[in-house]
């Protein structure tokens, strides 16, 4: 008998943690039938013998992909979404936790009984430093606490700059994942993104509506991200949010996005990767910014190309970094 779900255990080198995040899926009291895929990304540091002596004990549950060399986030997720043989998916990374022991029992019946919607998204915790936050107590969040209509749902999420429903917290369906992934790959799958959630539900904005239940489903746990002024951090936040921004760019023009949050969400991130580039200069990332801006013609403002113009010269950056720029100041994500 197949599963009724599948449960993408994403791990890569969190040998710490991930007895614990499997321990909170297995601990599902759910009349339905389900399997956890783990989806290990070349761990070097015991996660795998950790997951295979799951596996072990738990031999019609947990499944472990074959090993493979270190792919990045993108082509792990989506070759286990490939895996997967439930009806619904859900995941969790290997460092994070499910927190309600009937979420997926209350998930899958929800999906059950509203046959029009694609996904169900529940709450979450952001753990940092172990700090917990609710998604339910956070106002940035709240847009997403209810029922949406699917094509709201991709406007939303490409239209966000300092939030995003949590991947983790979801249940949705398979069926139409595999259709995408077979039909039109570019639209989900991209490496240059370095990213699977948001467009998987961008699309699934596209295959139905998302329904929404009242409970907290996953921990998050968060890195303590250092200042942008530590140049090394600075770099690594470049060279994530720019995947984003390409991300955000190239998906608002497959859906013909365009709207003032669209456009406000997009200037946003390049002004951003903007003041990242002063504290972290090279050359490669410059032309980076250069083709976002390039492609985001109508919304990089003026402002955006001063910057690159004084960015491109030592004196220029000097003189930035002097004049600290107004409109630089208080730019996070």
């Amino acid at each position: 008998m197949n599963p009724k779900a599948s449960i993408i255990l994403l791990t890569y080198n969190q040998a710490g943690s991930v007895g614990r995040a499997m321990e909170s899926i297995l601990s599902q009291h759910c009349s339905f039938p389900f399997e956890i895929v783990v989806a290990d990304d070349g761990s070097t540091d015991g996660t795998r013998q950790i997951c295979e002596d799951y596996a072990r004990r738990y031999p019609g549950i947990v499944r472990m992909l074959p090993r493979e060399p270190n792919k990045g986030v993108v082509d792990n997720y989506f070759g286990a979404m490939l895996a997967c043989r439930g009806e619904y998916i859900a995941d969790c990374a290997g460092d994070d936790v499910w927190s309600d022991s009937r979420r997926l029992q209350y998930q899958i019946e929800w999906l059950d009984s509203h046959p029009g919607d694609v996904a169900v998204m529940s709450d979450w915790d952001i753990v940092t430093d172990g700090v917990a936050i609710s998604s339910a107590n956070a106002a940035k969040y709240e847009c997403w606490r209810r029922n949406i209509r699917g094509p709201e749902m991709t406007a939303s999420v490409l239209g966000c700059r300092s939030a995003f429903p949590l991947l983790s917290a979801m249940l949705f369906r398979h069926a139409p994942v595999i259709d995408m992934l077979h039909d039109n790959p570019s639209a989900l799958r991209r490496k240059e993104w370095g990213c699977e959630d948001l467009p998987l539900v961008a699309a699934l904005g596209q295959k139905g509506d998302f329904g929404y239940l009242p409970l907290t489903a996953s921990a998050y746990t968060a890195d303590n991200q250092e200042g942008i002024s530590n140049n090394r951090r600075a770099g690594h936040l470049f060279d994530f949010y720019a995947k984003a921004a390409r991300c955000v760019t190239d998906l608002s023009a497959l859906y013909r996005i365009e709207n003032a949050e669209t456009d406000m969400a997009i200037r946003g991130r390049l002004l951003y990767l903007s003041s990242l580039l002063l504290h972290d200069f090279t050359r490669e990332r410059l032309q980076v910014l250069r083709n976002l801006c390039r492609d985001n013609s109508r919304r990089a403002g003026t402002k955006i190309r001063i910057y690159l113009i004084l960015s491109a010269s030592a004196p220029g950056r000097y003189i930035l970094r002097k004049l600290k720029s107004s409109f630089l100041k208080g730019i996070r994500f």
